[in-house]
């Protein structure tokens, strides 16, 4: 499993199905080559965000933690992680 290669992917498929206006890697996986947690910050173009595209974005971390066995996401500061993984990726949005 390369995890650059996932992030690419998760970009994409973010990037497609959510209206977003960018995402940012930010912390230590940013400028480190050995990296196993991940923050990315994802920017919506809109300024409140609706029920549906908060859906869009559980049902995309559902099918990649499906998808990819040592992989787990959580939401920044209001969920924890339920099992462990080999890379675990924090969301902002």
């Amino acid at each position: 499993m390369d995890i650059n290669n996932i992030l690419r992917e998760f970009v994409k498929d973010c990037g497609k199905k959510l209206n977003l206006y960018g995402i940012v890697q930010f912390g230590s996986s940013a400028y480190s080559k050995n990296f196993k947690d991940i923050d990315l910050i994802l920017f919506s173009n809109e300024n409140i965000l609706s029920t549906k595209e908060i859906l869009k974005l559980i049902e995309i971390i559902k099918e990649f933690e499906e998808k990819y066995e040592g992989l787990v996401f959580d939401f920044g500061g209001i969920s924890s992680r339920k099992r462990k993984a080999k890379y675990s990726i924090t969301v902002v949005f």
